[in-house]
Protein backbone atom coordinates (compact mmCIF):
# COMPACT_ATOMS: atom_id res chain seq x y z
CA UNK A 1 0.00 0.00 0.00
CA UNK A 2 2.74 2.45 0.91
CA UNK A 3 4.53 1.84 -2.39
CA UNK A 4 1.36 2.81 -4.29
CA UNK A 5 0.87 5.89 -2.12
CA UNK A 6 4.48 6.92 -2.74
CA UNK A 7 4.02 6.49 -6.49
CA UNK A 8 0.86 8.60 -6.49
CA UNK A 9 2.59 11.31 -4.44
CA UNK A 10 5.59 11.34 -6.79
CA UNK A 11 3.26 11.52 -9.80
CA UNK A 12 1.27 14.37 -8.26
CA UNK A 13 4.46 16.38 -7.80
CA UNK A 14 4.98 16.02 -11.57
CA UNK A 15 1.35 16.82 -12.51
CA UNK A 16 0.69 13.23 -13.54
CA UNK A 17 -2.52 11.28 -13.03
CA UNK A 18 -2.27 7.62 -12.06
CA UNK A 19 -4.58 4.98 -13.54
CA UNK A 20 -4.99 2.49 -10.67
CA UNK A 21 -6.21 -0.92 -11.82
CA UNK A 22 -7.83 -2.54 -8.80
CA UNK A 23 -8.85 -6.03 -9.95
CA UNK A 24 -8.02 -8.40 -12.80
CA UNK A 25 -9.96 -11.23 -14.41
CA UNK A 26 -6.80 -13.12 -15.37
CA UNK A 27 -6.66 -16.55 -13.71
CA UNK A 28 -2.99 -16.04 -12.80
CA UNK A 29 -3.69 -13.17 -10.41
CA UNK A 30 -4.44 -13.53 -6.72
CA UNK A 31 -7.77 -11.65 -6.93
CA UNK A 32 -9.50 -14.21 -9.16
CA UNK A 33 -12.41 -14.83 -6.82
CA UNK A 34 -16.03 -13.85 -6.28
CA UNK A 35 -17.77 -10.54 -5.63
CA UNK A 36 -17.63 -10.63 -1.78
CA UNK A 37 -13.87 -11.16 -1.71
CA UNK A 38 -13.29 -8.71 -4.54
CA UNK A 39 -15.46 -6.23 -2.69
CA UNK A 40 -13.10 -6.32 0.27
CA UNK A 41 -10.17 -5.47 -2.00
CA UNK A 42 -12.13 -2.64 -3.62
CA UNK A 43 -13.16 -1.15 -0.27
CA UNK A 44 -9.58 -1.30 0.98
CA UNK A 45 -8.05 0.37 -2.08
CA UNK A 46 -10.64 3.13 -2.40
CA UNK A 47 -10.47 3.90 1.31
CA UNK A 48 -6.66 4.04 1.30
CA UNK A 49 -6.56 6.45 -1.66
CA UNK A 50 -9.44 8.67 -0.57
CA UNK A 51 -8.53 12.32 -0.98
CA UNK A 52 -5.91 11.70 -3.68
CA UNK A 53 -6.98 13.95 -6.55
CA UNK A 54 -4.57 12.72 -9.23
CA UNK A 55 -6.02 9.21 -9.39
CA UNK A 56 -8.67 7.46 -11.43
CA UNK A 57 -9.58 3.79 -11.24
CA UNK A 58 -10.10 0.86 -13.57
CA UNK A 59 -12.09 -1.18 -11.11
CA UNK A 60 -11.38 -4.37 -13.07
CA UNK A 61 -9.09 -5.00 -16.00
CA UNK A 62 -10.92 -6.74 -18.86
CA UNK A 63 -13.89 -7.67 -16.69
CA UNK A 64 -15.32 -9.98 -19.38
CA UNK A 65 -12.10 -11.98 -19.81
CA UNK A 66 -12.73 -15.73 -19.96
CA UNK A 67 -10.44 -16.35 -16.98
CA UNK A 68 -12.61 -15.31 -14.03
CA UNK A 69 -15.01 -12.76 -15.49
CA UNK A 70 -17.28 -10.34 -13.67
CA UNK A 71 -20.72 -9.58 -15.09
CA UNK A 72 -21.99 -6.06 -15.53
CA UNK A 73 -24.15 -6.53 -12.43
CA UNK A 74 -21.03 -7.65 -10.53
CA UNK A 75 -19.23 -4.49 -11.66
CA UNK A 76 -22.19 -2.38 -10.58
CA UNK A 77 -22.01 -3.95 -7.12
CA UNK A 78 -18.26 -3.34 -6.91
CA UNK A 79 -18.62 0.31 -7.96
CA UNK A 80 -21.27 0.76 -5.27
CA UNK A 81 -18.77 -0.57 -2.71
CA UNK A 82 -16.09 1.74 -4.09
CA UNK A 83 -18.28 4.83 -3.82
CA UNK A 84 -19.20 3.94 -0.24
CA UNK A 85 -15.49 4.27 0.57
CA UNK A 86 -14.70 7.16 -1.78
CA UNK A 87 -17.74 8.95 -3.18
CA UNK A 88 -15.75 11.34 -5.36
CA UNK A 89 -13.60 8.76 -7.13
CA UNK A 90 -13.42 8.66 -10.94
CA UNK A 91 -14.17 5.06 -11.92
CA UNK A 92 -14.14 3.08 -15.13
CA UNK A 93 -13.95 -0.57 -16.15
CA UNK A 94 -12.08 -2.04 -19.10
CA UNK A 95 -13.07 -4.96 -21.30
CA UNK A 96 -11.68 -7.28 -23.95
CA UNK A 97 -11.24 -6.29 -27.59
CA UNK A 98 -14.69 -7.11 -29.08
CA UNK A 99 -16.77 -6.04 -26.07
CA UNK A 100 -17.72 -2.51 -27.17
CA UNK A 101 -16.86 -2.71 -30.89
CA UNK A 102 -16.97 -6.13 -32.55
CA UNK A 103 -14.53 -7.56 -35.16
CA UNK A 104 -16.79 -6.26 -37.95
CA UNK A 105 -16.39 -2.71 -36.56
CA UNK A 106 -19.96 -2.62 -35.27
CA UNK A 107 -20.90 -0.98 -32.00
CA UNK A 108 -22.20 -3.23 -29.23
CA UNK A 109 -24.75 -0.84 -27.70
CA UNK A 110 -25.96 -3.33 -25.09
CA UNK A 111 -22.50 -3.57 -23.56
CA UNK A 112 -22.00 0.20 -23.70
CA UNK A 113 -25.34 0.70 -21.94
CA UNK A 114 -24.49 -1.92 -19.31
CA UNK A 115 -21.17 -0.28 -18.47
CA UNK A 116 -22.87 3.09 -18.14
CA UNK A 117 -25.57 1.56 -15.93
CA UNK A 118 -22.85 0.04 -13.76
CA UNK A 119 -21.83 3.59 -12.83
CA UNK A 120 -18.66 4.34 -14.79
CA UNK A 121 -17.48 7.92 -15.31
CA UNK A 122 -15.73 7.23 -18.63
CA UNK A 123 -15.45 4.55 -21.28
CA UNK A 124 -12.08 2.81 -21.52
CA UNK A 125 -12.27 0.30 -24.36
CA UNK A 126 -9.50 -2.14 -25.25
CA UNK A 127 -10.07 -2.07 -28.99
CA UNK A 128 -9.11 -4.78 -31.46
CA UNK A 129 -5.52 -4.85 -32.69
CA UNK A 130 -6.53 -5.39 -36.31
CA UNK A 131 -3.98 -4.85 -39.11
CA UNK A 132 -5.66 -1.54 -39.98
CA UNK A 133 -6.17 -0.45 -36.36
CA UNK A 134 -4.42 2.90 -36.83
CA UNK A 135 -6.60 3.70 -39.88
CA UNK A 136 -9.88 3.00 -38.08
CA UNK A 137 -9.03 4.67 -34.77
CA UNK A 138 -10.95 7.87 -35.57
CA UNK A 139 -14.01 5.97 -36.78
CA UNK A 140 -14.05 3.87 -33.63
CA UNK A 141 -13.85 6.91 -31.37
CA UNK A 142 -16.57 8.73 -33.32
CA UNK A 143 -18.78 5.64 -33.15
CA UNK A 144 -18.52 5.54 -29.36
CA UNK A 145 -18.85 9.29 -28.84
CA UNK A 146 -21.74 9.50 -31.29
CA UNK A 147 -23.65 6.81 -29.43
CA UNK A 148 -23.01 8.46 -26.08
CA UNK A 149 -24.30 11.77 -27.42
CA UNK A 150 -27.31 10.11 -29.04
CA UNK A 151 -28.31 8.45 -25.77
CA UNK A 152 -27.63 11.49 -23.59
CA UNK A 153 -24.71 9.92 -21.73
CA UNK A 154 -21.91 12.27 -22.67
CA UNK A 155 -18.72 11.17 -20.97
CA UNK A 156 -15.00 10.97 -21.79
CA UNK A 157 -13.61 8.19 -23.98
CA UNK A 158 -10.13 7.06 -22.99
CA UNK A 159 -8.39 4.67 -25.38
CA UNK A 160 -7.02 2.51 -22.65
CA UNK A 161 -4.92 -0.13 -24.38
CA UNK A 162 -3.96 0.62 -27.95
CA UNK A 163 -1.69 -1.52 -30.12
CA UNK A 164 1.72 -2.33 -28.70
CA UNK A 165 4.87 -3.76 -30.18
CA UNK A 166 5.75 -7.34 -29.34
CA UNK A 167 2.20 -8.45 -28.59
CA UNK A 168 1.58 -11.78 -30.42
CA UNK A 169 4.19 -10.89 -33.06
CA UNK A 170 2.49 -7.55 -33.68
CA UNK A 171 5.04 -4.80 -34.34
CA UNK A 172 3.39 -1.55 -35.47
CA UNK A 173 5.99 0.98 -36.65
CA UNK A 174 6.38 4.40 -35.04
CA UNK A 175 4.42 6.01 -37.86
CA UNK A 176 1.35 3.91 -37.14
CA UNK A 177 1.56 4.62 -33.42
CA UNK A 178 1.73 8.36 -34.06
CA UNK A 179 -0.98 8.29 -36.75
CA UNK A 180 -3.33 6.53 -34.34
CA UNK A 181 -2.65 9.10 -31.62
CA UNK A 182 -3.21 11.94 -34.08
CA UNK A 183 -6.51 10.41 -35.23
CA UNK A 184 -7.66 9.80 -31.66
CA UNK A 185 -6.77 13.34 -30.62
CA UNK A 186 -8.62 14.83 -33.59
CA UNK A 187 -11.67 12.67 -32.84
CA UNK A 188 -11.83 14.07 -29.30
CA UNK A 189 -10.56 11.36 -26.98
CA UNK A 190 -9.92 12.38 -23.40
CA UNK A 191 -6.83 10.21 -23.12
CA UNK A 192 -4.68 7.73 -25.00
CA UNK A 193 -2.53 4.97 -23.55
CA UNK A 194 0.83 4.46 -25.25
CA UNK A 195 0.89 0.78 -24.29
CA UNK A 196 4.39 -0.66 -24.55
CA UNK A 197 5.66 -4.18 -24.10
CA UNK A 198 8.09 -2.76 -21.55
CA UNK A 199 5.24 -1.75 -19.26
CA UNK A 200 6.55 -0.85 -15.79
CA UNK A 201 8.78 -3.74 -14.76
CA UNK A 202 11.30 -1.39 -13.18
CA UNK A 203 13.34 -4.31 -11.88
CA UNK A 204 14.85 -4.42 -15.38
CA UNK A 205 15.70 -0.71 -15.50
CA UNK A 206 13.81 2.46 -16.34
CA UNK A 207 10.79 2.28 -18.62
CA UNK A 208 12.46 4.31 -21.36
CA UNK A 209 15.55 2.11 -21.22
CA UNK A 210 13.32 -0.82 -22.14
CA UNK A 211 11.63 0.78 -25.16
CA UNK A 212 12.81 -0.36 -28.56
CA UNK A 213 13.95 2.02 -31.29
CA UNK A 214 10.51 2.40 -32.89
CA UNK A 215 8.84 3.09 -29.54
CA UNK A 216 11.44 5.72 -28.68
CA UNK A 217 10.91 7.31 -32.09
CA UNK A 218 7.14 7.40 -31.48
CA UNK A 219 7.60 8.94 -28.03
CA UNK A 220 9.77 11.70 -29.49
CA UNK A 221 7.01 12.59 -31.98
CA UNK A 222 3.95 12.35 -29.73
CA UNK A 223 4.25 15.62 -27.74
CA UNK A 224 3.91 17.66 -30.92
CA UNK A 225 0.69 15.83 -31.75
CA UNK A 226 -0.87 16.47 -28.34
CA UNK A 227 0.56 19.87 -27.44
CA UNK A 228 1.25 21.29 -30.90
CA UNK A 229 4.82 22.05 -29.97
CA UNK A 230 3.87 24.04 -26.87
CA UNK A 231 5.16 22.91 -23.49
CA UNK A 232 2.57 21.73 -20.93
CA UNK A 233 1.66 24.20 -18.19
CA UNK A 234 3.78 24.17 -15.00
CA UNK A 235 2.58 21.87 -12.25
CA UNK A 236 1.57 24.77 -10.01
CA UNK A 237 -0.92 26.09 -12.57
CA UNK A 238 -2.61 22.81 -13.48
CA UNK A 239 -5.94 21.62 -12.06
CA UNK A 240 -6.31 18.26 -10.37
CA UNK A 241 -7.44 15.33 -12.51
CA UNK A 242 -10.93 15.60 -11.02
CA UNK A 243 -11.31 19.13 -12.39
CA UNK A 244 -9.81 18.74 -15.84
CA UNK A 245 -12.41 19.55 -18.53
CA UNK A 246 -11.66 16.63 -20.85
CA UNK A 247 -13.96 16.42 -23.87
CA UNK A 248 -17.23 16.90 -22.03
CA UNK A 249 -18.63 17.08 -18.50
CA UNK A 250 -19.17 13.85 -16.64
CA UNK A 251 -22.90 13.11 -16.36
CA UNK A 252 -24.79 12.42 -13.19
CA UNK A 253 -24.20 8.88 -12.02
CA UNK A 254 -27.08 6.40 -12.28
CA UNK A 255 -28.97 5.83 -9.08
CA UNK A 256 -27.95 2.61 -7.38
Amino acid sequence: EQTLLDLITAADARSLAVDVTVLNSDTHTKNSFGVPERGKVVASVFSALKGRTNVFYDIMNEHDHEGTPASHSDIKALIKIARASNAGALITVSSTEPHLIDPDERLQPGNVDAEIDAGVDMLTPHLRRSPDWYLVTAARVKMLKGYLEQTGHVMPVYLNEEARRGYHDFYPPAGHLVDALRAAHAAGVAGYNFHTGACFDLRKGTLFDQLDAEEKKAVSMMPAVVFGGARPAPASTRPSVQNIPMDAPTPSRPAS
